[in-house]
């Protein structure tokens, strides 16, 4: 099953301009049959019947396109009745208790847009690197960057999802165990910018984990004055340390993207970077 982002004729993020156009020629390439998922759900038992005897008469892969707004939303009801924040509101409230000169690196989706949507001057934000499209890499920049420069605060706003997908950037981290390196994750068991699809972050300990791999210094909270207390002691300890939010799932409707392209987003931001 593959998610069409980026499909030809529709609006959708910059990281999905190059796959998009290209999903359909490179399973044609790949020789791979494939079957896009219609609209209309009685034509779907035909498709998955098709898939399924090719794959039992072949024994190969059949991929079944799936283009965007075709399921439903799941019902989040449920999530409002946890008592957890939003993660807008945790990072807000983040936002709120910095010191306002720290390097913060955000990973791809929805955590960038509300970590921009939330930028009291939104035309300078040459000191944020929203790390667009590359889910899991952020942990790994911000500690290139944190080795690098020893005389800033260096913040990861992270995903569980994100920090699953290259756990072991965390060995790495508190192997080199650089003393302004700070990591927060905003964990809401899902891959919220993809649909909600849940994670395995439930089975997790991501405190513990941390903890093995040599952070000096851990916490979880899951509610906005706990953030507050959390952030002024986190600025007061030496890193690697690292903050885990529980937040619930979901985001506003409106919700922006930062109007900067990706490629001029960097360049500004390694400009920042040669300058302080």
């Amino acid at each position: 099953m593959i998610g069409w982002r980026g499909e030809p004729g529709t609006k959708d993020a910059y990281q999905h301009h190059k796959m998009g156009p290209m999903t359909i020629p490179l399973l044609e390439l790949l020789d791979i049959p494939y079957e896009i998922i219609p609209d209309d759900i009685k034509k779907l038992d035909k498709i998955l019947k098709k898939a399924k005897e090719y794959m039992e008469k072949n024994k190969r892969s059949f991929a079944l396109v799936i283009r965007k707004n075709i399921f439903e939303e799941i019902d989040k009801q449920h999530e409002i009745k946890n008592g957890r924040p939003s993660r807008e509101e945790a990072i807000k409230t983040v936002l709120r208790y910095l010191d306002g000169d720290e390097i913060i690196v955000s990973t791809t989706g929805k955590i960038s847009r509300e970590l921009y949507e939330n930028r009291s001057n939104k035309e300078d934000c040459s000191h944020d690197f929203y790390n667009i499209g590359a889910m899991g890499c952020a942990q790994s920049i911000a500690l290139g960057i944190a080795l690098n420069k020893k005389n800033k605060k260096v913040f990861v706003f992270d995903g569980d999802g994100s920090v699953l997908m290259q756990m072991g950037a965390l060995a790495t981290i508190g192997y080199y165990s650089p003393e302004n390196f700070y990591h927060i994750i905003f964990d809401n068991q899902a891959h919220d910018s993809t649909g909600g699809q849940l994670t395995c972050s439930s089975a997790i300990c991501f405190d513990r984990v941390a903890q093995a791999c040599n952070y000096k210094f851990v916490k979880i909270i899951n509610d906005v004055k706990s953030i507050e207390n959390s952030i002024i002691e986190l600025k007061g300890k030496k890193g690697p340390s690292m903050l885990i939010i529980k937040v619930r799932r979901g985001s506003r409707k409106d919700l922006g993207r930062p109007p900067i392209t990706p490629k001029e987003h960097k360049e500004k931001f390694m400009q920042y970077l040669m300058e302080n």
